[in-house]
Order: C-alpha cells, then sequence, then structure tokens
C-alpha cells in the first residue's frame, strides 16, 4: 500500500512508531532549517546544542585522526547539521571539503559517498545531488538514508512521482523521523494537509528524547501546516512547545510572531520578529517585519528592514547569481528589482522545477510586467492541487491582471478561504480585489 498519498497510514511501518520511539537519521529536509536550541517572550541566545556539541565531539576526533575517513566524514555531517541551524553557506562548504579528501583518502568509504548526495542537497545542487544518491542506493540498495537525500533532490527538481517512490521505499525500509516528516511534506505538496498533519505527528512521537533541538523541529512543522491550513490556535500550541524546547529556534520565533500579530499583539510580535532576524535574517521574516512597521507607522525602522532586505538580495545575487525564492517574492511584492528578480527565476527554473519555483517566475514575471509568462508559469505551480493561500492569491492577482475576472474571484476566495491571515499585505489585497470584483 502507498502510504504517501492514501490517508489510510496505519500500515506496518508506521505502527511500528505507536509501540516505541525510533532513533533519528538526520536532517528530514535541508530546506527548511533545523532549530537551535524559554518562552516565546525570552531573549534568544546561541547557547551550546546538541548540533554544536557534535561539531565539537568531529573535531576533537578528527584532531586526533585528520586523515581518517571516517572522521572526515562524521565532520562533514556535523558541518551539515550547523549550517542547516545558522543558514551560512559557509558549512556546507566546509562539509564539501572535508567529504573530498575522505574519498581521496579512501575512495571506497561509503560513509562519505552517502553523505556526500546530503552535501550536495544541502548546496542547491539538486540533479549532483540525486545522482550521488543513486550511486550510494548502487552500494548500499537497503540504506534508507540514499531513498532520503534522492528524495529531497527529486522534490526540489519536480520530479514528484520519483519522490514519492524514493519516499515510499524510504519509509519501508526505516520507519523513523526522516521518512515520517519527507512524507509530510510530500502529502502536503499534492493537497493533503490532514494526512500531512498525521505524518509528522508520526515524526515527533519517532524524535530522539535527548534531542530538544530534533522535537522543536517537528513541533515547528507541524505548527506550520496548523497556520497553513489557517487553524491558529494550534499553531500557536505547536510554536509554544517548541520554543520551550529550542528557544533560539528562529522558525518557531517567525511562527509565533505570526501568531501574535494575528491576535492584535503587534509590539511582541516584532520583538518575535527581531529575535527571529537576529538569528537568521530569513529573507520572509524580514519582509513580514518591514510590512507590519509600515503599517504601524514606523517609518524609520521600516526602511531599515527594506536596507536589510535589499542587502540580502545583494549578497545572493553575489554569491550565487540566483536570489532566494523569498527574496526574490518580497521583491516582487514590493516592485523592487524587478527585471533582475524575474531573470534569478528565469535561471532558476531551468534546473529546479518544482512547483515554488514556477510560483516564484510567476510571480516575479507579473511584477515586471510580463503577465503572459506569469499565467503560464502559474499553471505550472497549482498543477498538485497543494492548499497553500499563497499560491492562490498569486494566481488570483495574475487572473486580474489577464482580465480574468471569474478566475481571479475563484482564487481569491480560495486563498482567503485557505487561511485567512496567511500574509498581511496578500490578504488585504485580496480583500480589496474582491471588493472590487463583487462591486
Amino acid at each position: 500500500m502507498t502510504v504517501i498519498r492514501d490517508l489510510s497510514i496505519l500500515t506496518a511501518c508506521t505502527l511500528a512508531v505507536s509501540a516505541a520511539v525510533v532513533p533519528a537519521t538526520p536532517a528530514c529536509r535541508q530546506q527548511a532549517a533545523a532549530p537551535a536550541a524559554a518562552t516565546a517572550d525570552a531573549t534568544p541566545t546561541r547557547a551550546a546544542s546538541p548540533a554544536r556539541a557534535r561539531l565539537a565531539a568531529a573535531e576533537t576526533h578528527l584532531d586526533s585522526a585528520p586523515a581518517d575517513p571516517e572522521a572526515l566524514a562524521a565532520f562533514a555531517a556535523a558541518c551539515v547539521d550547523v549550517g542547516r541551524l545558522t543558514a551560512d553557506a559557509a558549512w556546507y562548504q566546509r562539509a564539501e571539503a572535508a567529504i573530498g579528501k575522505a574519498l581521496a583518502a579512501d575512495p571506497g568509504s561509503y560513509q562519505a559517498l552517502r553523505l556526500r548526495a546530503w552535501v550536495l542537497g544541502g548546496q542547491h545542487r539538486f540533479a549532483d545531488s540525486a545522482a550521488a544518491a543513486r550511486q550510494a542506493m548502487a552500494r548500499e540498495p537497503r540504506d534508507p538514508w540514499n531513498y532520503g537525500t534522492l528524495c529531497d533532490a527529486l522534490v526540489e527538481t519536480g520530479d514528484y512521482d520519483g519522490a514519492e517512490t524514493a519516499c515510499q521505499t524510504m519509509l519501508d525500509l526505516q520507519p523513523a523521523l526522516p521518512a515520517f516528516a519527507r512524507a509530510a511534506h510530500l502529502r502536503e505538496l499534492f493537497g493533503d494537509t490532514q494526512g500531512a498533519m498525521e505524518m509528522m505527528t508520526l515524526a515527533l512521537r519517532a524524535a530522539d528524547p535527548r534531542d530538544p533541538e530534533q522535537q522543536a523541529w517537528c513541533l515547528t512543522q507541524r505548527g506550520h501546516l496548523h497556520w497553513n491550513s489557517g487553524d491558529a490556535q494550534a499553531a500557536q500550541r505547536d510554536y509554544d512547545s517548541a520554543l520551550a524546547k529550542a528557544p533560539a529556534s528562529a522558525e518557531a520565533l517567525a511562527g509565533a510572531a505570526r501568531v501574535a500579530a494575528l491576535h492584535g499583539e503587534g509590539e511582541r510580535a516584532e520583538s518575535l520578529r527581531a529575535h527571529a532576524i537576529a538569528l537568521i535574517p530569513a529573507a520572509g521574516v524580514v519582509a513580514e517585519s518591514e510590512a507590519a512597521l509600515t503599517a504601524a507607522g514606523r517609518v524609520s525602522e521600516a526602511r531599515d528592514r527594506l536596507a536589510l532586505l535589499e542587502g540580502i538580495a545583494g549578497l545572493e545575487r553575489q554569491r550565487t547569481g540566483i536570489f532566494d525564492r523569498q527574496t526574490a517574492l518580497a521583491l516582487a511584492d514590493r516592485r523592487l528589482m524587478t527585471d533582475e528578480a524575474l531573470a534569478s527565476a528565469r535561471r532558476e527554473i531551468t534546473e529546479r522545477k518544482d512547483i515554488y519555483g514556477w510560483d516564484a517566475l510567476a510571480w516575479t514575471a507579473l511584477s515586471a510586467g510580463d503577465v503572459g509568462e506569469a499565467r503560464a508559469a502559474i499553471v505550472n505551480a497549482l498543477s498538485l492541487g497543494t492548499r497553500d493561500a499563497r499560491l492562490r492569491y498569486h494566481a488570483g492577482m495574475i487572473a486580474l491582471a489577464a482580465g480574468d475576472s471569474a478566475a481571479a474571484r475563484a482564487h481569491l476566495m480560495a486563498a482567503l478561504d485557505i487561511n485567512p491571515a496567511f500574509d498581511r499585505t496578500g490578504a488585504e489585497r485580496a480583500r480589496a480585489a474582491l471588493s472590487t470584483l463583487h462591486g
């Protein structure tokens, strides 16, 4: 039985988790950084975390055996863990260098080979990651890790059937947190939000009770699922629980800020966002902060946030020539750097044809005035039936620009039905557009 698209998930593999906690291997999805380690109002710190402790242990081992392939592989894995924690690309470069040394010392090192796919995925080199995963799979076809890294790469390149097959095999081989988390993401993509929550709950049950970061990551991802489906109360419970375990989780802080803003707690929401940005200056959170500060009349602070957003965009363009998608969407929302954002989205879609790549292309094309390209791209973004309010909002505004009032009305109403608070500015624009259409 396929458990990815089937609501009936109580197969033999998933029932195993009900009886016992299954130790998890590292990394569920490279694009959602696992958090670091009080309450939502506490100032986060950079205190020692399990990921940092693993890095320190790996460094100590490597100091005593600098040419040992297993020590190099362990160091590489620890670097990726910290890279996901900090969103600092330099850690992935260190990991790749360590893997290269391990394979140079021992070309047959399976541990280095299997980790290589993970490192490449973290660098957004998804075609190379898939090839490396298949190479490791040929060596050890029953190692679930290889199916996980392959699944990640295929999701990012838009091969959802292949990703589903890889994830199902991973579930069959080892029903543990990494497999459940990937299955949750696939279910969300396929429009099965309830099934995604069920899978993420299984992931949480399978989390290592000794690793609060891992537990907090699962709680945060489930919180996002609740928030994206319009259930702010359930989202708040998960974000608060995550922050109790890992108060320096930038993702959980940002999620808690969205709930606080919805409840009219503007000052608290901005404090939470500021904490999140201090930890990881993610473009999406910076953009949310700028919009909230602008609405509150805090013009000088809003300008600072806008300058930070533009600075992030400049650094990304300098480093890779491509904007992060959240950066591109935020720029498009504000009609900033429109030509550059569209050029970036066009370059990326040549190799990364997932639905969010198509959405970024559609939204940046609309911002740049190319309605025809936007209409063609948004069709692909909606192809899986994903219940994402932002996707439907983008589709509605593109239809409105194209003069298709019926489609615009249907998409905008769907966006607000999925999550009426999906985005402060977007929700306001959707309501304003619907008022005009109904008028």
